[in-house]
């Protein structure tokens, strides 16, 4: 959680909107309502690892199919 706060904080210092969540259903949500440029996500979430959020987000076909960068600790 730190160091989402500080990512997000960054990233807000540069002038970009961020919103943050704790879990990979809350991440599906967001993206599936906000349709974010860009996400920035970890390996390890309390209930879907990062790499089934990647692939779902994938699969959404979505037009605006944002830029994903995974950045975790493992």
């Amino acid at each position: 959680p730190l160091i989402g706060e500080l990512v997000a904080e960054i990233l807000e210092l540069h002038g970009y909107e961020t919103q943050r969540v704790e879990t990979g259903t809350d991440a599906l949500r967001v993206v599936s309502e906000w349709h974010p440029q860009a996400v920035v996500l970890d390996l390890m979430l309390p209930d879907i690892d990062g790499f089934e959020v990647c692939r779902q987000i994938r699969s959404a076909g979505s037009p605006l199919d944002p830029g994903i960068l995974m950045l975790t600790g493992m």
